[in-house]
């Protein structure tokens, strides 16, 4: 199948974040009824607005980890092309591996042999099933492709090589 598969989650107030992680605030800043005074627009056309104030760290819903992230070496996200993040790709289902549990070589080589596809160049996501935890619709642990599995890549195995994507 191709086509683009939109992974993104709708940001809303107070949704779960990781644990170390303040989850965002939405909150009314103006309303068009509280704009109404302020005399925008002509006086027989009055324009008003609404807008919200947003507060959140930049590692809550959808986003992307810049390599920085878990790398005091690596890219930060304006560093990184866009083409990263675009291409084949393959999910890995990781749901067995218990919370918080360690996902390790020999997970994602049983895992990449069970989806009977072979790494090559591919987006590698896990469904590590973080998403049913918390009743969320479409979240996946994104990681970016270890070595063993694209050796173009100049990425070694573990964390400092890692990204994640997750609600």
């Amino acid at each position: 199948m191709q086509g683009v598969v939109d992974l993104s989650l709708v940001m809303t107030d107070n949704m779960p974040a990781h644990k170390l992680f303040q989850s965002p605030i939405i909150l009314p800043a103006l309303s068009h009824e509280q704009t109404k005074e302020f005399g925008l627009g002509l006086p027989e056309d009055r324009m008003t607005c609404a807008t919200n104030y947003l507060g959140m760290l930049d590692h809550v819903g959808t986003h992307v980890d810049a390599l920085y992230h878990t790398n005091p070496s690596g890219a930060s996200v304006d560093e990184m092309t866009l083409d990263m993040f675009f291409g084949k790709a393959v999910c890995f289902d990781l749901t067995h591996i218990p919370d918080l549990g360690v996902i390790d070589v020999e997970d994602l080589e049983a895992a990449e042999e069970k989806c009977g596809v072979a790494v090559d160049g591919h987006i590698v996501l896990l469904n590590t099933g973080l998403h049913d935890l918390l009743r969320l619709s479409a979240a996946f642990e994104v990681a970016q492709p270890w070595a063993h599995l694209t050796p173009d890549l100049p990425v070694e195995p573990g964390p400092a090589g890692s990204r994640t994507e997750t609600p």
